[in-house]
């Protein structure tokens, strides 16, 4: 029995029914599995470029888009050097090509040379760089994976130059420690000299001359030490806009009336504790820098602002910790730096003016000041378009602010008591015995701990005040001091060091105590000593 046509027709339409809906299954598959591969693309935390051999970008992921600014569209219709800056992609379609003719796997971390990105704003992005050929139905592709690495190269940079800040500073203040021990006898001698001679000598002019000349040496150590952040340090609440605004005349007194200063000061920023002085000297620096940046003049804009920093690891709070922050910016719209000079900036000595024009010690000073008191500075400069500076310190605890109230010290006489001054500097010595002596004060003076001890056990006394060298060749100041409180628990002490980094810590600071950075004049001896004497009275 023969088939019919219609019959035919009936299994001809069944099979391609069949054949439509398997063919369908196996589309929705394909669109299925397509979507996998296209979720766990977008997946990888790194960016990824699927390229051809010509070097057109095929495909991307969410990262590739999210590092380099494109849309999907735009992305896709650019070739891999439109990613790179143009000095660079001459030299990487030559290597493109190499690579091609021998594709191999290529692993992230293996490149010794600096790898950088563009993106679509212009901006550039360290980045590393992993590949992997596959071939496909199409033909050969290759797998580029690109890892963001800005932030690491930014905290190595950082990490690199506080490690060269620490180690230039290290050396700063050793020359600062043997400069002012050499300057403790010429301001202590000159200023003896300067009071044995009559009111109307003619050498008491040049006798000044010599401690004023001194007294400059003086402060270009403070200077040093401050660069390697060790000079000592006044601390206490301060009110930065407060420092800002009653420095705003001789800040444009400083910037000449071809800059334009303006100043925005967020009232709400508080205090952070710092040493004033210090704090006023590095925005003084800041502005005589932005002066010497804008010589045909320009504009200078200082603002305040209170920073909360959520995460140690944010992209845009400058690689500070967590915490609340005072924020000042200084920036200006003179000359700019590049990036080497820009890298060295803080660095003691380093000036890009013409000798004689600067010592290289401002900006230092700024950096030692505020790392000393906790805080950051940063530095953003682009060639012909000016310079920001950001200062962070960190605010102000209110319990740090409520315990800030200090009384005044007093004065006594020494009515005949004892006191003790033991430096190998005789200076020093003559220096401190002067003071004691006006004050009423019988003084027994060594120039080593081994011969105080045998000036005590001649004289059998007991010791109302010590003067002490912190840091002597046979001993130090504390171990005198041990053994004197064995004798006198309500001893007064006077430590005197030519380095400040070697003040008391607060396991062997007592009531009683101070300490006073060499070199220094004889009012400054007084003014000390009036602190240890008065801090003794209940």
């Amino acid at each position: 029995m023969g088939v019919s046509e219609s019959e035919t027709r009936d299994a001809e339409r069944e099979f391609l029914r069949a054949r439509i809906s398997e063919l369908e299954e196996q589309l929705g598959a394909a669109r299925a599995a397509a979507d996998d591969c296209r979720c766990f693309l977008d997946a990888i935390p790194d960016a990824v470029l699927i390229v051809t051999p010509d070097g057109r970008i095929e495909d991307a992921n969410d990262q590739a888009h999210r590092l380099f600014g494109y849309s999907r569209d735009e992305i896709v219709h650019l070739g891999i050097e439109q990613l790179l800056p143009a000095r660079y992609r001459e030299m990487h379609a030559a290597q493109r090509s190499d690579y091609e003719k021998s594709p191999h796997r290529r692993m992230m971390g293996k490149h010794r040379l600096d790898l950088v990105a563009l993106h679509k704003d212009g901006t550039e992005i360290h980045v590393d760089i992993g590949l992997s050929p596959v071939v496909t139905g199409a033909g050969q592709r290759v797998i580029t994976a690109i890892r963001d690495i800005s932030q690491q190269r930014r905290m190595q940079r950082e990490l690199h130059q506080a490690k060269r800040m620490e180690a230039v500073g290290r050396v700063a203040a050793g020359v600062a420690h043997d400069f002012n021990n050499l300057l403790m006898p010429v301001i202590g001698y000159a200023e003896l000299v300067y009071e044995t001679l009559a009111p109307d000598s003619a050498l008491r002019a040049d006798v000044l001359e010599i401690v004023r000349a001194a007294k400059r040496a003086r402060a270009l150590t403070k200077q040093l030490l401050a660069t390697g952040r060790h000079q000592s340090l006044d601390l206490g609440p301060v009110n930065l806009n407060e420092i800002i605004s009653e420095s705003r005349r001789m800040f444009q007194g400083i910037l000449g009336d071809s800059v334009e200063l303006t100043i925005a000061l967020d009232y709400a920023l508080g205090c952070v504790i710092a040493d004033a002085s210090q704090i006023d000297q590095v925005f003084l620096n800041l502005v005589v820098n932005a002066r010497d940046a804008m010589p045909c003049g320009g504009r200078l804009a200082i603002a305040t602002r209170r920073l909360a920093v959520p995460d140690a690891h944010g992209h845009d709070h400058f690689g500070l910790a967590c915490g609340t922050y005072a924020h000042v910016e200084v920036t200006d719209t003179g000359v700019g730096m590049d990036p080497e000079t820009a890298e060295h900036i803080f660095e003691p000595f380093f000036s890009t003016k013409r000798v004689g024009e600067g010592h290289g010690l401002g900006l230092a000073t700024a950096y030692g000041v505020i790392t000393q008191c906790g805080g950051a500075i940063r530095v953003f400069s682009t060639p012909g378009a000016g310079t920001a500076f950001h200062v962070f310190l960190p605010a102000a605890d209110a319990a740090l602010l409520a315990a800030d109230a200090r009384s005044a010290p007093g004065r006594q006489d020494g009515r005949g008591a004892i006191a003790l001054v033991v430096d190998g500097d005789l200076a020093v010595v003559e220096m401190a015995r002067r003071v004691l002596t006006r004050r009423g004060y019988r003084v027994l003076d060594a120039s080593s701990v081994v011969e105080g001890r045998r000036i005590l056990a001649e004289h059998d006394a007991v010791v109302e005040i010590l003067i002490a060298d912190l840091l002597m060749p046979d001993a130090d100041g504390v171990a005198v001091r041990a053994e004197l409180l064995r004798t006198n628990p309500e001893l007064k002490t006077l430590f005197l060091s030519a380095h400040p980094s070697t003040e008391l810590g607060s396991s062997t600071q007592r009531a009683g105590d101070a300490f006073l950075v060499k070199p220094f004049t004889l009012m400054q001896l007084e003014a000390a000593l009036s602190g240890v004497v008065g801090e003794a009275e209940p």
